[in-house]
């Protein structure tokens, strides 16, 4: 008697379609999750999965493709939940990165209004004035591709700037320093 369900299992006439429609629907919401973008290989692993039910309902080995359904089930609801903390961590990263670009853009503008009082030279202080105006502008750009909840594409932004301010201010740092005393002979 505890063989005969095994038996129906084994000679069953149905594709799984229930374990199939599960499988898509944790697909879904990973996609929704950005699993495309942040977890590129579960949410591939899902897919291909879901391809070889695909094939083992068309072969009808409709056990292999139960197996398959519930193997992109797995993948998919990990590729979820892999999207949804590297997603967390890439925006923490930016909005950290687009805030430190901010603080020194300001720091910079600071010292460049020292330096203006101080009448230095100011062709000295253009290239820096323009490195601050470049690196506001990316900040702005990162800061909209944030809002869009583009967190990669806010990062590919922001990348370089805050480096870009630093050397703004070593610039107009140097041009405040006074010369070197000349010796008297």
């Amino acid at each position: 008697m505890a063989v005969a369900p095994v038996l129906v299992m084994l000679g069953c006439g149905e594709p799984p379609l229930k374990e199939y429609h599960q499988a898509q629907g944790a697909l879904d919401a990973a996609r929704a999750a950005g699993a495309e973008r942040y977890a590129p290989a579960d949410y591939q692993a899902a897919v291909d999965s879901l391809k070889q039910y695909e094939a083992a309902v068309a072969q009808r080995d409709y056990r292999l493709a139960l197996n398959h359904a519930l193997e992109a089930y797995n993948r998919a609801q990990s590729a979820a939940k892999t999207a949804a903390s590297e997603t967390a961590a890439v925006r923490s990263r930016v909005e950290a990165a687009v805030a430190e670009a901010s603080r020194s853009v300001f720091l910079g503008r600071q010292l460049l209004n020292k330096a203006g009082e101080g009448r230095g030279p100011a062709g000295r202080l253009a290239g820096p004035r323009r490195s601050l105006d470049h690196v506001e502008g990316i900040v702005q750009k990162a800061r909209k591709a944030l809002q869009a909840g583009d967190y990669l594409e806010a990062g590919i932004i922001i990348k370089s700037a805050d480096r870009e301010a630093r050397q703004a201010i070593a610039q107009i740092q140097a041009t405040l320093q006074p010369p070197p005393a000349r010796r008297r002979r």
